[in-house]
């Protein structure tokens, strides 16, 4: 986990000519940790290794699919990532296979904010959700307006898959002075006088609350969580806002002009076929190699019964137990060709205009990759999403060929226990504490 102050002199480090005036930070992700600077670029950092290889490899599709695409995707422009070629086999996608795969993480953003944020100053503790009961998602100015900032700046992944929104805890504020975010007589941050540790007094507060949370998961979680290289904690993403707030399935279900619908659905049709028929590069074919779907279906069903099965309802595992033989020994849901999948398609990637009514863009492809293209409409049709109703409205711009539907509800089926799994193998008890509950 990074904190504030080691992400700006990261940054600074790194592209000296780059102002920062303003900034604000989410450490709240599974993967990685937020830094948004000057309200118009989204800096990601991960926390591991894997993810600082799927980061790279994000930032190829994203750089591959820029003019590709008629909706906008984060366009990465400032960039330290690892040289070396991910090590196992593919690089994320989702539903992606909990541990073995990796994760997804906070998403990004594109070509320019179009007017968008305004003058506003994003503080640390307004990021962060200090000193009030505001969930930690509104900025200062939002909160007058009512509306919650787009999915670039809270958790994106599994969880926001799911439908989970961030939590706030309730912390007391810090003194002006100790906030990275405050300015001295000379006009500059304490971080850059050299009066900060690089950990703030919540952020320490935060760090010991969650040692003693995995002590009590278990030593598995604890060596999960153990400090990334020095290397490691250098590399990031940045890229340009996109103006836009999540297109949330309430959202979809309240329109009441059915050609409004049909618009967003001819949109992200759309953009599903051109995603999936876009054609692999030599560098993306070496970043994203392909793999066996059926054997990486059977490996995670085994790994669910050796380490989720003791915790779920007899009923229960008979029931994972014959979903899973069911349909890893059904050879016609395997064989079918690979493309580049988004890999977490859910509302809370999906932004929008409610002014325009026109969707604006897709962020968050920290799960892209290849895969079977049917991995992009689970989330939508899963328990959060819009719907196979809404999905079958895509016909004018991508008809969704035979057997995709089919797949895609098995792949819906397994969210809740892709998080139970990760949240064992990584040490996130809340992830697994989600993941188990609909199985206890």
């Amino acid at each position: 986990m990074h904190t504030a102050v080691e992400c700006l002199r990261i940054i600074e480090a790194t592209y000296p000519d780059l102002r920062i005036q303003t900034y604000s930070f989410n450490n709240r992700g599974q993967n990685n940790d937020v830094l948004i600077v000057n309200e118009e670029i989204v800096f990601r950092f991960p926390r591991t290794a894997h993810g600082a290889r799927q980061l790279r490899a994000e930032a190829a599709i994203l750089s591959h699919l820029q003019n590709r695409v008629t909706l906008q995707v984060p366009n990465p422009l400032y960039l330290s990532l690892p040289e070396e070629r991910p090590r196992g086999g593919r690089l994320g996608s989702a539903p992606s296979i909990a541990g073995g795969l990796g994760p997804s993480t906070v998403g990004g953003s594109a070509p320019s904010i179009a007017g968008g944020l305004g003058p506003q100053r994003v503080s640390l503790g307004g990021a962060l959700g200090e000193a009030d009961s505001t969930p930690w998602w509104k900025t200062t100015s939002e909160r007058n307006k009512g509306t919650l900032l787009t999915s670039q700046q809270r958790p994106i992944g599994r969880r926001a898959r799911l439908g989970r929104r961030g939590r706030h805890e309730e912390r007391p504020a810090p003194p002006p002075e100790d906030r990275p975010g405050y300015r001295g007589p000379d006009g500059r941050f304490a971080w850059q006088r050299g009066q900060l540790d690089g950990r703030l007094p919540w952020e320490k507060e935060r760090e010991e609350s969650d040692r003693r949370r995995l002590r009590d998961h278990g030593e598995r979680a604890g060596r999960a969580v153990s400090a990334a290289s020095a290397a490691q904690r250098r590399y990031f993403v940045g890229y340009r806002w996109i103006p836009g707030e999540p297109l949330w399935r309430e959202t979809l279900l309240t329109a009441h002009d059915p050609r409004t619908v049909q618009s967003w659905a001819d949109q992200l049709g759309t953009f599903l076929r051109e995603l999936h028929e876009a054609p692999l590069t030599d560098t993306l074919s070496k970043l994203l190699p392909g793999y066996d779907t059926r054997a990486r279906w059977a490996d995670f069903y085994k790994r669910v019964e050796t380490k989720i099965f003791p915790h779920m309802r007899v009923d229960a595992r008979r029931e994972v137990a014959a979903q899973f033989e069911t349909y890893v020994g059904d050879q016609t849901n395997f064989g079918h060709p690979l493309t580049l999948v988004h890999g977490d398609f859910g509302p809370g990637n999906i932004l929008f205009d409610n002014r325009a009514e026109r969707v604006t863009g897709v962020i968050d492809f920290g799960s892209g990759g290849l895969d079977d293209p049917a991995v992009d409409l689970a989330a939508l049709i899963g328990p959060f999403g819009y719907g196979e109703a809404f999905i079958r409205r895509f016909g004018r711009t991508y008809p969704i060929p035979q057997g995709y539907l089919e797949r895609a509800r098995f792949y819906a089926s397994t969210f809740a226990l892709q998080d139970a799994v990760f949240g064992l193998e990584n040490g996130d008890a809340e992830a697994f504490a989600g993941g188990i509950a609909p199985y206890r």
